[in-house]
């Protein structure tokens, strides 16, 4: 059902935003944009944000497991959405245009409608939700979330924004440099997924983490800002490919650290999806005073 809705969004979605925002009688007023396109961007949305607590929920995490369930499923989450950044930024919207890109997506949806359908009717049965205990839901957690997701996203606003500065070719830069981040995360996921499983000694190993991330993240924001000027075209990929390589560690590095806090917070392999959704809103309004 959740996949049924974003799809049929999907299919009418350029053309239903053109037409609202044209016929919006506040012209170009930012305030107004903003309430109108959050009205009709809030329902694909939400469901979109559905998706990964509900899979992670049905893989039924053992307790031995369930730090390598969330970065596996996460990891392979957000490496779809680097290879989608990239294919798409970089190609599909050249190709088909922005209607046709929608489409193409609309119709993923619904086809992964139907092979959940088919792989899960015979998978729910009478008994299948009545398995959850109480969840751990410590508030340090969820502010360690909070503040990585505002740490994140301010790191990628800075990142385009000295991106854009530096490296003029707009059309290139922002799918490119999206995938690139997502593809960062996407790494520290499966890395630090591994590691919440194995790790003995739980503190040490957010301490150290932390650490990791706060420095890099204050080495990244201090590096002076000449040292990614491309002196010449020859010297432009190269220092483009730094430029990337730099921020990506502490993306890297903050996106394992979101797997800990799920794996650290839960009591038993059961409790996954359910935390993932709170630790994930956590991180979503991180986001969102980040941006």
């Amino acid at each position: 059902s959740i996949e049924v809705g974003i799809g049929v969004f999907g299919l009418v979605s350029v053309d239903l935003l053109r037409m609202l925002n044209q016929a919006a009688p506040f012209g170009s007023g930012i305030g107004g944009q903003f309430a109108l396109n959050l009205a009709l961007l809030f329902v694909p949305t939400f469901l979109m944000g559905l998706t990964t607590p509900v899979i992670l929920d049905l893989m039924r995490a053992r307790d031995d497991n369930a730090g390598r369930t969330v970065g596996h499923l996460y990891g392979v989450n957000v490496l779809g959405a680097a290879c989608g950044a990239i294919v798409t930024g970089l190609a599909l919207i050249e190709l088909l245009g922005l209607r046709g890109v929608s489409q193409v997506a609309a119709v993923a949806n619904l086809l992964l409608a139907v092979l959940f359908w088919l792989a899960l009717r015979e998978v729910d049965g009478p008994g299948a939700a009545a398995r959850h205990t109480n969840a751990r839901g410590h508030g340090v957690f969820v502010l360690v979330s909070l503040m990585f997701g505002y740490a994140s996203m301010a790191l990628q606003m800075a990142y385009f924004r000295t991106a854009f500065n530096h490296f003029q070719i707009y059309s290139f830069i922002f799918p490119f440099m999206l995938g690139m981040f997502l593809l960062s995360m996407a790494i520290g996921q499966f890395i630090f997924g591994q590691l919440a499983d194995r790790a003995r000694n739980r503190g040490l190993v957010l301490s150290v983490s932390a650490l990791l991330f706060v420095g890099t993240l204050v080495l990244a924001y201090n590096l002076p800002i000449d040292w990614i000027q491309p002196l010449s075209l020859d010297d432009y990929g190269r220092m483009f490919a730094l430029f990337a390589a730099v921020y990506a560690v502490p993306v890297a590095i903050g996106s394992g650290m979101f797997t800990l806090v799920v794996r650290y917070s839960t009591s038993s392999g059961g409790e996954v999806g359910s935390q993932f959704g709170k630790m994930m809103a956590a991180v979503s309004v991180g986001n969102v005073l980040g941006a």
